[in-house]
């Protein structure tokens, strides 16, 4: 049932329909044995596949996310949470539905003082979901925190997770082994819109993306997702520089690489930013980043030799020296 709900329009849609699904998931998460593996698999596989259908909804017909009742969205969190206390397969699913369910989550729902309690155990959950179990948990876990952040309802500066939240994602981002985690945790990290919404995490957030873009990391057997990963820490860095405030920059500079990596850092990143295989979208932020540079102080200079076509730096080297006095 959980399947037709969101592959089918007509009833994806249909407000009792869904309200009845999540009913009967609720009812079979509460009266599965726990020691039922199998069982608990499938209900929270279809619990996760909702849960896309509550996303879908939300962004294909608002007036449901305000008729869709708020006791059966909090009976929704509390199942999940008292689930993913189960086996590591069965937390990748509630890990992904957790994350959808906090980006359903409306602004006057958010509003009530138990529901700020289900974010922040939700929030928490995800957190330790990141950093242990398998690496599919993991992974899901980092994604539901990219869906989690997309919902302008929940901001992290003004929450009591928020410090925990920055702290984890880039921890990861920096020590995981598994390169599909950090992308994950990385893409995270980017979702947060304004500069606002990093308080006084923005420059921690800063500092991390210039370390792991100064490891060049990644054997052969990673060569692909160690692109990828690099590919979204410079655009990571890209909406940082667009975001960041004139008081920003001095703390920025001061968590500039070393000048004796700058050669690595700009030959690897100025490849990523400049390939052919950007999309529109990621080729609008690159531009929109080197024009805040060229508006900002020479502190971003280094930033811009980063993200200015390879075969360009030799002209714009001698006629910009420096970003060779960055330290």
């Amino acid at each position: 049932m959980s399947r037709s709900t969101g592959n089918v329009p007509c009833i994806r849609d249909d407000l009792l329909f869904v309200a009845d699904t999540a009913n009967a998931i609720i009812t079979a998460l509460e009266t599965t044995d726990s020691a039922d593996s199998g069982l608990l698999l499938r209900v929270s596989w279809s619990l996760g596949n909702l849960s896309d259908t509550l996303v879908v909804n939300k962004l294909n017909n608002p007036s449901f996310v305000t008729d869709f009742s708020d006791i059966l969205l909090g009976r929704l969190l509390d199942v999940s949470l008292k689930t993913a206390a189960s086996n590591d397969k069965v937390k990748s699913n509630i890990v992904r539905a957790l994350g959808n369910l906090l980006r359903f989550m409306k602004q006057s729902t958010h509003d009530k003082a138990h529901f700020r309690e289900y974010v922040a155990r939700s929030v928490d959950c995800l957190l330790r979901a990141c950093t242990s179990g398998m690496m599919k948990t993991r992974w899901n876990a980092c994604y539901a925190l990219v869906n989690t952040l997309q919902n302008p309802v929940l901001s992290p500066a003004d929450s009591t997770w928020g410090a925990d939240l920055f702290s984890t994602l880039t921890s990861v981002v920096v020590h995981c082994k598994n390169y599909k985690v950090r992308i994950n945790a990385t893409l995270a990290l980017a979702q947060c819109t304004t500069r606002a919404c990093y308080g006084g995490n923005f420059v921690t957030v800063w500092g991390t993306v210039l370390v792991t873009l100064s490891d060049e990391g990644g054997g052969p057997a990673m060569c692909g997702y160690t692109e990828r990963l690099r590919l979204q820490l410079v655009l990571l860095l890209c909406h940082l520089v667009v975001i960041h405030l004139e008081e920003d920059q001095k703390e920025m500079v001061r968590h500039l690489p070393h000048p004796h990596q700058h050669g690595v850092l700009i030959t690897q990143c100025s490849a990523v930013s400049t390939a052919d295989t950007l999309s529109n979208t990621e080729q609008d932020m690159v531009t929109a980043a080197r024009v805040k540079c060229q508006q900002s102080s020479p502190a971003l200079d280094l930033v811009l030799n980063m993200l200015t076509p390879t075969h360009c730096l030799m002209t714009l080297m001698p006629s910009s020296p420096r970003h060779l006095q960055q330290h």
